[in-house]
């Protein structure tokens, strides 16, 4: 009788172990089960590099240069021609009829005249609509002027005068005067031998 309980009790510790065996398999699978995953592993970080836009600092403006002073060069041409054809001469040379803007150039005309021995010299001055007009876009232009006793007087008998030349004819110096148009083609035996003109040719100062 001994023998057979003690041969239970050796069998119920067998089942016991068995089952609590089981019972770790269980817990333990469940335990796998429950637990939180393992974190992946993380990715690097992709990181972009943006080229910053050259800010180059604007260049200066160019000074600007400076307008070079302008200088007038004269030239006196001793022919027999009317003011048209003086006008269209002086242009050839680059240039145009003197314009007279003070008493300095007033000089500068009347002192070539008289090397050249003419006494009667075409400016740059003529009327137009019954205006004097100059021979120069300058609108802020000063001029000269120094009229002979009684001119302008627009009109030759019938005949309009519509040019002007100074001249040093009557004893009172050299003076303003306005003409016909070719004065020695049509009056030869006066004027022939005695007309000229001055160029004015503007050129950059050296």
């Amino acid at each position: 009788m001994k023998k057979l309980i003690a041969l239970i009790l050796v069998l119920a510790a067998l089942l016991s172990l068995c089952a609590c065996g089981s019972l770790r398999s269980k817990l333990a699978d469940m335990q796998k089960e429950t637990a939180a995953p393992e974190p992946e592993e993380a990715a690097e970080p992709v990181v972009l590099i943006t080229a910053a836009p050259e800010t180059s600092e604007p260049e200066p403006e160019p000074s600007p240069e400076p307008s070079p002073e302008i200088v007038s060069e004269y030239r006196l041409f001793a022919e027999n021609v009317s003011w048209t054809e003086a006008k269209a001469r002086c242009e050839e040379e680059g240039g145009h009829l003197v314009v007279i803007n003070d008493s300095d150039e007033f000089n500068k005309v009347v002192d070539l005249a008289s090397e050249m021995g003419v006494t009667v010299v075409w400016i740059g001055l003529h009327r137009e609509l019954d205006m004097l007009v100059w021979e120069t876009d300058d609108i802020n232009a000063e001029f000269y002027y120094n009229w002979d006793v009684g001119e302008p007087s627009e009109m030759d008998g019938e005949r309009v005068e519509d040019y002007v030349f100074i001249w040093n004819w009557t004893g009172r110096g050299w003076v303003y005067n306005d003409c016909i148009n070719d004065p020695a083609g049509d009056y030869p035996e006066v004027y022939r031998n005695n007309i000229g003109f001055v160029c004015e040719i503007e050129k950059p100062k050296e």
